[in-house]
């Protein structure tokens, strides 16, 4: 392994971890350079200087590691919804026999199956990483709001505190606009571009 694949394993490494999905492994600092082939940043006192192709297939791949597990946490979440509302007695049926749940559980269905359609078209090659990173994007913002609907549905926001659901809703919330180094990928590099106007 040579000392960049080096870099850029260590690198995923910290991207992947806990720590990271808690909003930890910020870069410190983060140059990039219009038409360079290089990104130059620094996470967490640690120096990276690793080519540009090879950082933004390195942050798509993590993206697709995100959208894929707020997926699995909103699918868990849809299941546990539909067990809680068919427990419980409206009228007489269920209220998951009422329109108006229907309807919910038929979007929050929707926005899953379009997430996973996205993950399933891994292959498609992205013109930069700015155009996956708005794809990313949009997937976590509709997932996001299928997880407030299954919370509201389990019995309000004090639902919140118990079991799974308070950290699955911290996590979504601090990624649902992409993970921290990617914003600041993105944010650097439109800024780069800025400057060339």
């Amino acid at each position: 392994m040579n000392n960049i694949e080096l870099q850029l394993d260590n690198l995923s490494k910290s991207l992947i971890n806990d720590e990271f999905y808690n909003g930890a492994g910020v870069a410190n600092t983060f140059l990039v350079t219009p038409f360079s082939d290089e990104i130059m940043l620094d996470v967490n006192n640690t120096k990276y200087v690793v080519p540009r192709e090879k950082f933004d297939q390195m942050l798509i791949n993590v993206g697709f590691d995100l959208v894929s597990h707020i997926v699995g946490l909103v699918e868990t979440a849809r299941h546990e919804t539909i067990a809680w509302l068919s427990s419980r007695k409206a009228h007489s049926g269920s209220l998951l026999d009422l329109q108006a749940s229907k309807h919910k559980l038929a979007k929050i269905h929707c926005d899953i199956a379009v997430a996973k359609s996205f993950l399933n078209n891994s292959h498609v090659v992205y013109a930069n990483y700015v155009s996956f990173h708005l794809s990313v994007v949009a997937c976590l913002a509709d997932l996001s709001e299928s997880f407030d609907v299954c919370t509201k549905l389990n019995g309000g926001r004090g639902y919140l505190s118990e079991n799974w659901y308070a950290k699955a809703n911290d996590f979504i919330k601090l990624n649902r606009t992409g993970l921290p180094i990617a914003r600041q990928y993105v944010e650097a590099t439109e800024s780069a571009i800025l400057l060339l106007v």
